[in-house]
């Protein structure tokens, strides 16, 4: 980066990794909430919600670690320790490519969840409306157009 002189990159990377450790906390203090109230309450979450929140406290863990490694990271000279410094920065990139792919989990996951979710209550939704109409007497709904 040409026009940035080294003090402002540390500033960059300073406000970085206080953001992702900020974020963290607050994925970690969610899902603890959600925890206390599940079992204070005691509901069982589905299966969906089960694993939602477990790749929530995931997240929220693995900003938190991404957020020290990169505060590590700043003060870090190669010239000093090199071996340090490559494990540091290597294992920020590994979190960073870790936390794309729980991201992109949740998104498929929620998508083909609230999907069947949808299809429930739309096959619901017809039943209902065959039932009131009198096509179900307990027998089977036959969509089919009469012509």
């Amino acid at each position: 980066m040409k026009g940035m002189n080294i003090e402002t990159h540390h500033l960059i990377f300073l406000a970085l990794s206080i953001l992702a450790m900020f974020i963290g906390l607050e994925r970690l203090y969610r899902w603890l909430e959600h925890c206390v109230r599940t079992s204070v309450v005691g509901y069982s979450p589905m299966r969906y919600e089960v694993r939602k929140q477990f790749r929530r406290f995931q997240l929220g863990l693995l900003l938190l670690l991404e957020g020290v490694l990169l505060l590590v990271g700043i003060f870090l000279r190669p010239e000093s320790s090199p071996t340090a410094f490559v494990w540091v920065w290597f294992l920020a990139i590994v979190i960073l490519l870790w936390l794309m792919l729980i991201c992109f989990a949740e998104m498929v996951s929620a998508s083909l969840y609230h999907r069947r979710e949808r299809e429930k209550i739309l096959s619901e939704e017809l039943r209902m409306v065959a039932l009131h109409q009198g096509y179900l007497d307990g027998g089977e709904l036959d969509l089919r157009q009469e012509e």
